[in-house]
Order: structure tokens, then C-alpha cells, then sequence
């Protein structure tokens, strides 16, 4: 008795059925390829928009902390 191990290759129903799942596959990788380069670019956006929101606060507060414009409002007041 002799089985042949190829013989799922003549059966049309079977060929379909697994390229179907490997192209099924293949999608669902490139699916999350794509979503975690997103993803990593997303985290560096938002890195740079914290950092760029800090650094607008930091020039902020070393503006406020500097005497020269509490002394013009300062000046203005007392020569009015």
C-alpha cells in the first residue's frame, strides 16, 4: 500500500484553502508591521510635543522671572 503525500496538491478546494490563510497571513503581518511603525512614530511625535510644550514653559518662567518687565509695569506706575 502506497500513500502518496502530495496528493493534496490535486485537490482544488485544499490549494485555495491554504493560500487563502497564507495570504490571510501575510496581511495580517503587514497589518501589524505597519501599525507598529505608526505606533513608534506616534510616540516620538508626542515626545517632541511634550518637549516643545516644556521648553515653551521654561522661556515662560525665565521671561516672568526676569526684572525687566516687572520693572516697567514698575517705572509706568510711579510716573503716573
Amino acid at each position: 500500500m502506497y500513500i502518496d503525500p502530495l496528493a493534496w496538491t490535486e485537490d482544488v478546494v485544499a490549494v485555495a484553502v491554504m493560500g487563502f490563510v497564507a495570504l490571510a497571513l501575510v496581511l495580517v503581518l503587514l497589518i501589524a508591521g505597519l501599525w507598529y511603525g505608526k505606533s513608534k512614530r506616534r510616540n516620538v511625535e508626542r515626545l517632541e510635543r511634550r518637549n516643545s510644550i516644556r521648553a515653551s514653559m521654561h522661556s515662560l518662567r525665565s521671561i516672568n522671572s526676569s526684572h525687566g518687565f516687572n520693572e516697567l509695569g514698575y517705572r509706568r506706575g510711579a510716573v503716573s
